[in-house]
């Protein structure tokens, strides 16, 4: 009797192990053909075939994600797996974003600075621009909420590139490929937002392309 129990019990617990892959596998694939040039579900379909030694649907994976991410820490785990060599162990973390050699906490030094200050009861905002080097810097401090951002905009003609090399124009899949961060996308009638938390990095997205960037502080 128990051993007829602890069978039962075992398919069980096989078959809703099937049922979950099986859930996760056509999760990944609609994600897939929803959004056919971004690289994260082609990712996640890549590993999980992997995971479950289904390795001719890894390898067409494997090439399908190579065709949109060559260059990314991540196309470097899939050309891994793709020579049957185990993933190496990588850190999350990511390097410190610079605009124009700043930071939002340092105090904004541009050349060609142009400034426009305003004042309310409730908050001071300082915008800074230099239509040289096409940055921006916005402050906002409120009198009473006790909540002060800080805001470095690269604009649309800024040359330099985040720490991970996405520039002005960059398509949106690179920002899939180098920021796996969980973020916040807001979408307005002429573009996409997408902001996250760490790094503390913000894109503006138009055209499947990126606008421009922003890096900010909230203390």
């Amino acid at each position: 009797g128990h051993s007829a129990a602890r069978f039962g019990e075992q398919e069980l617990s096989r078959r809703r192990k099937v049922a979950l892959a099986d859930q996760a596998r056509s999760s990944f694939q609609a994600a897939a053909e929803l959004r056919p040039d971004s690289v994260v579900p082609l990712y996640n379909l890549a590993i999980f075939s992997h995971q479950q030694n289904d390795t001719a649907a890894a390898q067409k994976k494997y090439t399908a994600y190579l065709k949109i991410d060559s260059g990314s820490i991540y196309a470097d785990e899939i050309r891994q797996l793709q020579q049957g060599k185990p993933i190496k162990k990588r850190s999350q973390r990511y390097k410190k974003e610079y605009i124009a050699g700043l930071d939002p906490h340092a105090d904004p030094r541009f050349a060609n600075a142009r400034h426009n200050e305003f004042v309310t009861p409730d908050a001071k905002m300082t915008i800074l621009r230099d239509p040289v080097e096409h940055v921006q810097s916005f402050r906002f401090v409120s009198r009473q909420e006790r909540e002060n951002v800080s805001m470095l905009v690269a604009l649309v003609k800024y040359a330099g590139k985040t720490a991970t090399g996405i520039g002005i124009g960059s398509p949106q899949h690179r920002i899939e490929a180098q920021y796996r961060a969980s973020y916040q996308e807001i979408e307005t009638t002429k573009a996409i937002y997408r902001v996250y938390s760490e790094p503390a990095i913000a894109f503006e997205i138009r055209d499947g392309r990126v606008q421009s960037w922003f890096l900010y502080e909230v203390y």
